[in-house]
């Protein structure tokens, strides 16, 4: 439920409606989505969602939509697409007749069900054709959104994937107890070698090991800011694992597109 609401604090403006997986795939898959509005005539309205490192897919059932990551604009897309893990904000244009169902995975957790590597998706939303994803999305234009995707998700799972796919959540999980520990202390506790770590994480995650420190390092002091029990954003800063207050923000404005100080005046509001 933890990530659940994180992924909701980063895009609650826009009212999606959040489904739980079936429990044999709650490690790989974070949850599955839903979108369904109408917008003003002429309107359209665009949303930042923050990057937690993961990446997801995306079955579009009525008007195109436009998203952005970075510098790269991906428009009047349609269909079914994939959303590749990400370092900075992506934002999302709707308009018209809305309707989107998503699969946001894990860190990780998408290596499982699919063929190729995800490496060649980082920062880019593109297009995907695969004749059983293609049945999905016909199948969710009128039947239950969690049976239809359990069901093909259940059976898409690959069993020679999962060895690798644990390991890199058990790695995810480490990281996350211990955000600043260095790549010599991670490599030794697992026994791997440098070269072998960032090929899994090219591989398996779409992002370096440095990206995903820093994404968690901005997670945690996103935690902090919207808890609201700080005396200051410094002391944030320190307790986020930022070498200083300069640091933190810095890291802060270049995944976020915002400072702390504003991030933190627009939770409170």
């Amino acid at each position: 439920m933890k990530k659940i609401a994180r992924l909701l604090n980063s895009i609650q403006p826009l009212n999606l409606k959040f489904h739980q997986p079936n429990k044999k795939l709650k490690k790989y898959i974070q949850c599955y989505w839903s979108l369904d509005v109408m917008t003003p005539k002429h309107k359209t309205i665009t949303q930042k969602i923050i990057s937690d490192g993961s990446n997801g897919v995306i079955f579009n059932l009525a008007s195109a939509v436009d998203i952005m990551v970075d510098t790269h604009l991906s428009k009047n897309l349609n269909g079914l697409f994939i959303t590749g893990a990400t370092l900075k904000p992506t934002y999302l244009t709707i308009r018209d007749r809305t309707k989107l169902i998503g699969v946001r995975f894990n860190i990780g957790g998408s290596y499982p069900f699919f063929e190729q590597s995800l490496n060649g998706y980082s920062d880019r939303v593109v297009g995907f054709e695969d004749e059983a994803w293609q049945g999905v999305l016909e199948r969710l234009q009128h039947e239950s959104i969690t049976e239809v995707l359990d069901e093909f998700f259940l059976e898409r799972l690959m069993p020679h994937k999962l060895e690798q796919t644990d390991w890199m959540l058990e790695t995810i999980a480490l990281l996350f107890r211990h955000p600043s520990i260095s790549k010599d202390e991670l490599c030794t506790q697992l026994s791997i070698s440098h070269r072998q770590l960032e090929r899994k994480f090219k591989e398996l995650v779409g992002l370096s090991l440095k990206q995903i420190q820093a994404i968690i390092k901005l997670h945690n002091s996103r935690e902090s800011i919207k808890e609201n029990t700080f005396s200051t954003l410094t002391e944030v800063g320190y307790e986020s694992h930022y070498y200083d207050q300069s640091h933190f923000i810095k890291e802060f404005k270049k995944l976020t597109d915002t400072t702390p100080k504003k991030y933190h005046q627009e939770k409170m509001s």
